[in-house]
């Protein structure tokens, strides 16, 4: 599942069935410290401040996260997690030689309050108090660098939703001052389109966070969570939404209009992590349904060459 950068992980599936249950608060809690190394980072607002780092952890993450990196105390409302070691070897078993691109999470949703647990990686978030705890076992089977982001994803995920926003298993290209995603699936063409695009600046082409300003207008936010794409420096900032566009691979170019019912579907089953827990949460679709009313929500069929932009304008101005 890992590509060529350290750290970095494309999500392709996340397996949750038969698994075992993640540990305990109390389990986590009882344990010391990995380190005392610090880091923090920021996506316009959303940021994260981890405690209790080794040195090597520290590293590896700071290189990872590098443009978005700040000051822990300069941070006004983070999530701020505290990091763990743990004796055992392993959490779930390894699956040595198993199919590539697949990677074990179970995410246990109690409301204001999320257990998770992959290989070697167990956390709990409290959402509410903005507080977390992660813990590493010694297994390094899943590194701990890629476990660990594995746990922001998780994170960025649920504190984005609650904020009026969304993190979509989408690309995203910033093109004249504006953010236009494009999702779907693995092999629906999020990689491929990154790839053919002449225009504007890649944010993305594995996972895009959306967050809405303070009179709700979404926006694209920069961050490190890329797939396979390696063009360009890491885009910061936010950028105004234009569009979402669903991917499909086809012998022509051209836009097709579905129903709201059917766009909002799409979208929701695209949305990782989180989709599982939106049954729980009917006031949280409620507010996502709302954030993506005035957002044009439409089919996009590509073919491999890069000329699907003046498509894309013209759709979006046809309104």
């Amino acid at each position: 599942m890992s590509d060529r950068r350290e750290g970095s992980t494309k999500l392709r599936n996340i397996g949750r069935e038969n698994l075992a249950e993640p540990p305990s608060v109390e389990r986590i809690d009882a344990l010391p410290p990995l380190g005392d190394r610090s880091f923090a980072f920021d996506l316009s607002g959303l940021s994260i401040g981890f405690e209790g780092l080794d040195a090597d952890l520290r590293e590896s993450a700071a290189r990872r996260f590098a443009a978005y990196l700040r000051d822990p105390d300069s941070l006004s409302s983070p999530l701020r997690v505290e990091v763990r070691a743990d004796p055992a070897e392993h959490y779930i078993e390894p699956e040595r030689g198993g199919p590539e691109g697949y990677y074990r999470l179970r995410i246990v949703d109690e409301r204001d309050r999320l257990r998770l647990v992959t290989y070697s990686m167990a956390a709990w978030i409290d959402l509410a108090a903005s507080r977390a705890r992660v813990s590493f076992a010694r297994s390094v089977f899943d590194p701990r660098e890629r476990a660990l982001e594995n746990f922001c994803r998780v994170a960025v995920a649920f504190i984005a939703l609650r904020r009026g926003g969304f993190f979509l298993h989408g690309a995203s290209i910033e093109r004249g001052g504006r953010a236009f995603i494009f999702f779907g699936k693995s092999a629906s063409g999020k990689s491929t389109l990154a790839k053919l695009n002449t225009e504007g600046r890649v944010v993305s082409d594995d996972l895009t966070l959306v967050l809405p300003d303070p009179t709700g207008l979404l926006h694209v936010a920069g961050s490190p969570f890329r797939g396979t794409y390696e063009g360009g420096a890491p885009v910061t900032g936010l950028f105004p939404l234009a569009g979402i566009f669903r991917l499909t691979q086809d012998t022509r170019t051209f836009v097709e209009r579905r129903p709201r019912v059917q766009t909002m579907a799409e979208v929701v089953a695209n949305l990782p992590f989180v989709n599982e827990s939106l049954g729980l949460h009917p006031e949280l679709f409620d507010r996502l349904d709302r954030a993506l009313a005035t957002v044009p929500i439409l089919f996009l069929h590509f073919r491999k060459e890069p000329g699907f932009w003046p498509v894309v304008d013209a759709a979006l101005a046809g309104g």
